[in-house]
């Protein structure tokens, strides 16, 4: 990060260079009355006084923005964009990074439990489709011991995918309870059983796996 005198020279130097252009005294003022924080992570930070915000905004305008960072992109060397922050100091720029970095940390957190959420769903859509493939194939079902057999075999494929998708959350667990759920029901449904009693069997195989 640059040293605050080297800020200070390069939003004087802004300001300069601004002046030689259209008389703006709104974008003028709000130059002048801004200071310098930082440049980090590709952002020029100013800071505006309390209750001066409504100034800084003439900074941030689309015009106005547009002939600042283009200043600022010749000056510095490189681009940058322009953010107007409340406060003059850099504890106030430090509590806004603050602020940025727990908005994004939880903006990524639920993006991730989504895409776990996501990719474990589809893997109980999966199983689904593995089951219905599964039970087509057991051509004599006409028959109770190999409805019986299929029914084992499905219950065990439930236990290991179950046992592949340990929730790390309440909201995992819940839903993890509910494709559960949907699987049982749809076995429940090709055997002719009552989806508790499968649920049951599912238990017990569940436990002695253990």
């Amino acid at each position: 990060m640059p040293e605050s005198e080297d800020l200070e020279t390069l939003w004087k130097a802004v300001n300069d260079e601004l002046h030689k252009g259209e008389l703006i005294p709104s974008l003028w003022e709000a130059v002048r009355t801004a200071k310098p924080l930082a440049i980090a992570d590709g952002r020029l930070v100013v800071g505006m006084g309390r209750g001066q915000m409504g100034l800084g905004s003439h900074m941030t305008v689309g015009p106005n923005r547009a002939r600042l960072e283009q200043i600022i992109e010749h000056l510095a060397g490189e681009r940058l964009t322009l953010e107007v922050i409340e406060g003059q100091s850099l504890e106030a720029w430090e509590s806004r990074r603050q602020r940025e970095m727990a908005v994004r940390e939880r903006v990524e957190g639920r993006a991730a439990a989504l895409a776990e959420a996501q990719a474990a769903g589809a893997t109980w859509d999966n199983l689904r489709e593995q089951l219905t493939v599964k039970f087509a194939q057991h051509k004599e079902r006409r028959y109770p011991q190999h409805l019986a057999r299929y029914l084992l075999e499905a219950l065990q494929m439930v236990v290991k995918m179950a046992s592949q998708l340990a929730p790390s959350s309440p909201a995992e667990e819940e839903a993890q309870q509910r494709q559960l759920a949907r699987i049982l029901e749809k076995v429940a449904q090709q055997c002719g059983l009552p989806s508790a009693l499968v649920a049951l069997e599912y238990h017990r195989l569940q436990a002695g796996a253990k």
